[in-house]
Formats: structure tokens, C-alpha cells, sequence
């Protein structure tokens, strides 16, 4: 509020004021115990936390990214985690635990390990990854790419794979 005016009309919504029923708090009970059943990060992205930070990690946007992957087991947080929020900010591995971030938060929340949870998540060693590699013969006027892909499990390599995956004319 920034005016008499906007504190005036702030103030009338309050005039048929009316407690919530019993079936309401219920309600609110309900949906609150869902939420916490899910283990979400409780951030509310007041973003305190991010102006002190020394590796510059926007600690919100990792945490959404967290709570996103959390409900929808959603790939595409994988994506935004990588793609978008780390790019021109840290990771949450780059976290030097100097807990600036902890003490701005307004939720007392344990933020330096909360990273360390994300960074588990987000930066462990992949199931594949792979490199493309051109093709040096045309086969029918058609050439593409050959990915290698290395599949791991626990840190090991298992297989080796080699997938034709794309087609240029």
C-alpha cells in the first residue's frame, strides 16, 4: 500500500467480515495434509534468500523445480533445473554452505541442506548420456547422426549402445 487511498479499499473487504466454519477449516485441514503428505520444500519465494548469496544460486527456482518434479514426477523439470535456472546462476552443488540464505529465510527453513538434497536429485549421474557422431555415408540421399550412449547404474558403465536418432536430406 502506497496510498490513503489503497489502504481505504484494503480496509472495505474486511467490513462483512466473516470466520471461516468448521467445514471450511476442515476443508483447509484437508488440503494442507495432502500438501505435507507429498515432503515439499515449503518455500514461499519471497527470493530473501537469494540477494546474499555468494554463488549466486536462486535457491526459489531450484526448490520449485524440486517440489514440480515431487508432484508430476515430471522429466521436465530436469530441463528447467538444467537449462533455465543453472545457466547464468549456480547449482545447488556450488552451495559453499556459508548459510546467508538461512538466515534471511522467513520460513526457518534448512536451506543449505535442502541443496545438498536438490543437488541429489537433479546432479546425480544420469541412467544414459550420449554423443553425436556424423555419419560419413549417405545411405539412399538420406544422412544422419549416430548417438553412442553409455548406460550406467550406480556409477558403473553397463552397456554401450549406438542409435541412429536423426535424419537430414
Amino acid at each position: 500500500m502506497s496510498s490513503m487511498e489503497q489502504m481505504e479499499d484494503n480496509i472495505s473487504y474486511m467490513k462483512d467480515f466473516r470466520p471461516l466454519s468448521e467445514t471450511e477449516k476442515k476443508a483447509i485441514d484437508r488440503v494442507r495434509e495432502s500438501f505435507q503428505s507429498k515432503n515439499l520444500i515449503q518455500c514461499t519465494a519471497c527470493r530473501y534468500c537469494t540477494a546474499g548469496c555468494p554463488e549466486q544460486i536462486s535457491i526459489p527456482d531450484l526448490f520449485a523445480c524440486m517440489n514440480a518434479k515431487k508432484i508430476f514426477h515430471d522429466w521436465n523439470t530436469d530441463y528447467y533445473y538444467n537449462n533455465v535456472h543453472t545457466v547464468n546462476n549456480g547449482k545447488a552443488s556450488n552451495c559453499i554452505k556459508c548459510g546467508k540464505c538461512e538466515k534471511a529465510c522467513p520460513q526457518h527453513l534448512p536451506i543449505r541442506q535442502l541443496l545438498v538434497d536438490v543437488a541429489e536429485e537433479f546432479e546425480k549421474q544420469t541412467e544414459g548420456y550420449g554423443r553425436s557422431v556424423r555419419i560419413t555415408r549417405v545411405i539412399d540421399g538420406i544422412s544422419g547422426y549416430l548417438v553412442q550412449c553409455n548406460w550406467y547404474r550406480n556409477g558403473t558403465s553397463m552397456k554401450e549402445r549406438v542409435i541412429l536418432c536423426c535424419f537430414d536430406r
